[in-house]
């Protein structure tokens, strides 16, 4: 509705306020379309929170955070890089955007936030806004439907006649420091802390035999029941001191 317009013709009072309040909807529209611009780039929500608080209060941007207890969730392709030599480039980047479409749409299904892409993997966080509620059973439902859309987009591409996708899953929950990172003429919202380091060495491990979803205690322990969790074994992790247990 911002882009209905007052007559301000009038060469009076009225005139004057019309035009004042024109000016105010251009700047209401403005708002909303860099909003919804930003919004593509970064979580909907971070963009809304950043405009809020910097762009419109004028406030100055602090780098670093707070932290929080989160489930975070990292997401990777199996033999994307075998597969991407045998592609030309648009045909690649037509089917990384359209199995990140559907990845994007599972994690927003259960309250998540799209972190960032890196290649062809997907970083997801759950349980920045309410805390540590249910956000570990949450991302373990996001990957379930994960898994289920991967399926029906791989049938997709079969039908197509196109090439299929596989993809590892690992959840861990803890600690991380959520804020801006980087520098104040280049920064970005995410998450850090071993927490993170700890969900991508638990999806490194989704290959054969090891099943292609994992997550570790702390989200088994979450996460009962939203689906059958069983105990698959423990392993020594990357950078990990003593075994950790998979689910």
């Amino acid at each position: 509705y911002y882009d209905v317009r007052l007559d301000a013709s009038r060469p009076d009072e009225l005139g004057r306020v019309a035009d004042s309040i024109n000016d105010m909807a251009q700047g209401l529209m403005l708002r909303e379309r860099i909003r919804d611009a930003f919004g593509r780039f970064v979580n909907p929500q971070v963009a809304e929170e950043f405009i809020a608080k910097h762009a419109v209060a004028g406030n100055e941007v602090k780098l670093g955070g707070r932290r929080c207890r989160v489930a975070v969730l990292l997401s990777d392709l199996r033999d994307f890089t075998a597969l991407s030599e045998d592609l030309e480039p648009e045909a690649l980047t037509s089917l990384l955007n359209g199995y990140f479409g559907e990845m994007v749409l599972a994690i927003r299904n259960h309250g998540g936030m799209v972190d960032k892409f890196m290649g062809d993997a997907v970083m997801a966080v759950f349980g920045l806004d309410d805390g540590e509620q249910n956000s570990a059973a949450a991302a373990v439902a996001a990957a379930l439907e994960m898994r289920h859309r991967l399926e029906l987009f791989n049938q997709s591409q079969r039908d197509q006649g196109r090439p299929t996708l596989s993809s590892g899953i690992g959840i861990h929950f803890g600690q991380v420091v959520a804020g801006y990172i980087g520098s104040a003429d280049r920064l970005e919202f995410t998450v850090i802390g071993p927490t993170v380091n700890l969900a991508a060495r638990l999806e490194s491990e989704t290959k054969p035999p090891h099943p292609p979803l994992l997550f570790s205690a702390d989200v088994a322990e979450r996460a009962a029941g939203v689906a059958e969790i069983r105990p698959v074994g423990s392993t020594q992790l990357k950078g990990v001191s003593g075994e950790v247990a998979l689910y």
